[in-house]
């Protein structure tokens, strides 16, 4: 990317002609501080939407922000679409422009890709894919055979153990159908935007440095959302030699985009050596007719496994509730402490992300108090200094507990540090300020206040003006100032929450006496 920048441009009457930003690494877009372009406006998340550069220009794409990233009128995820002079990306209620540096170095057009020249493109819709993979069928000289391949490669989708053996066995009947060299399965990690290897065909052997696709056909080619045809465009026979994979040299690829009507899933990469014929525009078409099928399964997949965490999920917060019941002074602390956090949540703008990992972390937060004595844990007195310390341990048991359990550990913040403090005086790592998860912070206040508010053996519950008093005045050293000063503005918020909770339990009461 040497020599590329890219420039932004603020439209609006609020907005000056020094509301510019350029750089040549990429530009974060949000409310920090810390990020590239700051925008001071309540429709715009913390952490809204980034530009990153790609190897042929660069691509926008959404950081979970709550209000969307929009570009050119079109809603982005994180996978992200490319981006050229002229565009306009919408962030929240700001409009920016992407305006032309030096030459227009967002142009996507037809030239060689490293080494590689791009000889064709094509995208077509699972049913448009199978209808011109039919019409190749009946103009081969083998029908019957490649239709069997195409049917093949589908069997194992409903068969299949696990995602990975379907990229695997589908891999397989893909390379030998189309009779390439290689084949590879690279999938988009959506946290970091890299294109990283899943599954390859024939299998990796001996220890000699290897290459298994393309990074920037394949970048190229998720990039612009179309499957390409490449060949070699440099003829040297020496400088070929010094470019191989596995010993043989990529002479022609094929990168067809792997795709769901809702994203861009990765790329399946297929060559060709130096001494084979290279892949035509007809193998071009079959095999994005294979990646469409193959994301097909590949969704279907995901979505069961989704499934499956989600009922997981469920299982371990029902679990951690039953723990609850231990300690008959806290029934209830989980759910009210979970409605809280997502009420504070929705008034910092905090993104669906961050909204889903609370759902999940919450409830979970004191799950570590299975490990705590029976006797400290129903104690109805205050406890002494030795047992306030084997108490203070339920962090770190339950983010031990946490790292057991599959899919889990990305709410291992909020479990093991929403005791921690703004002024590194918590507990258990010490940890101050920033250095502390955004979501442990916002734990510590609403697990504070519900602890505050409610009743112990020892005392009554504080009232809600006084708990919100020891909140504001706890910002800056037990508590975060952005997220203490955030709840006590949601004041009006809670009382009418409580209100409501004391409405339904005072009917479940009179529910419970009706003869």
């Amino acid at each position: 990317m040497s020599g590329r920048r890219i420039r932004l441009q603020a439209v609006g009457p609020k907005f000056q002609e020094d509301n510019q930003w350029e750089s040549d690494h990429g530009l974060r877009i949000g409310r920090l501080k810390s990020l590239e372009v700051v925008l001071n406006e309540r429709s715009i998340s913390r952490r809204h939407a980034e530009i990153v550069p790609a190897e042929q220009g660069w691509i926008a794409c959404d950081l979970g922000s709550t209000n969307g990233t929009f570009l050119n009128g079109v809603r982005l995820g994180r996978t992200g679409q490319p981006v050229r002079a002229g565009d306009r990306l919408q962030c929240g209620k700001v409009i920016l422009t992407v305006e032309p540096v030096m030459e227009d170095p967002l142009d996507f057009s037809e030239t060689p890709c490293g080494n590689i020249q791009v000889q064709a493109t094509t995208r077509q819709s699972l049913q448009e894919a199978a209808h011109q993979l039919a019409m190749e069928v009946t103009r081969s000289s083998q029908p019957g055979e490649q239709l069997l391949s195409f049917m093949r490669a589908g069997r194992y989708h409903d068969s299949a153990e696990s995602i990975d053996e379907i990229f695997s066995r589908s891999l397989q009947e893909t390379v030998t159908s189309l009779g390439a060299k290689r084949g590879a399965v690279v999938l988009i990690d959506n946290k970091t935007g890299k294109l990283n290897l899943r599954s390859i065909y024939p299998a990796k052997s001996g220890s000699a440095p290897q290459r298994f696709f393309s990074r920037r056909l394949a970048r190229r080619c998720f990039g612009s959302g179309q499957s390409l045809l490449g060949a070699r465009a440099i003829s040297d026979p020496e400088l070929l030699q010094t470019d191989s994979v596995n010993g043989t040299f990529m002479n022609s690829i094929i990168c067809a985009l792997l795709r769901s009507p809702r994203r861009h899933l990765g790329i399946l990469h297929l060559d060709r050596g130096s001494g084979d014929e290279p892949f035509t525009r007809a193998d071009l078409c079959r095999a994005d007719a294979y990646a469409a099928n193959l994301s097909l399964a590949f969704e279907s997949a995901q979505q069961l496994q989704e499934k499956q965490q989600v009922m997981f999920i469920q299982t371990v917060i029902a679990f951690s509730q039953v723990i609850e019941l231990r300690d008959p002074y806290t029934a209830g602390h989980a759910q009210r402490v979970t409605d809280y956090a997502l009420m504070l949540a929705e008034a910092m703008r905090l993104s669906e992300t961050d909204h889903e990992l609370l759902r999940i972390g919450v409830p979970l937060h004191d799950i570590g108090k299975i490990g705590i004595d029976d006797a400290i844990l129903r104690k109805t007195e205050r406890l002494t200094i030795e047992e306030v310390e084997h108490m203070k341990s339920h962090t770190v048991k339950g983010a031990a507990l946490i790292q057991t359990l599959p899919g889990l550990d990305i709410v291992l913040p909020i479990v093991r540090n929403h005791h921690e403090r703004w002024d590194g005086c918590g507990y258990p790592d010490q940890l101050a300020q920033d250095k502390i998860p955004l979501l442990a912070r916002l734990m510590a206040v609403v697990d504070t206040f519900d602890a505050m508010t409610t009743d112990r053996p020892y005392r009554a519950g504080l009232p809600i003006d006084k708990a919100l008093a020891e909140i504001e005045s706890g910002a800056g050293s037990q508590f975060d100032p952005e997220c203490a000063h955030a709840f006590v503005d949601m004041r009006p918020v809670i009382e009418r929450h409580l209100g409501q909770k004391r409405a339904l339990s005072q009917t479940d009461l009179e529910a419970a006496n009706i003869p």
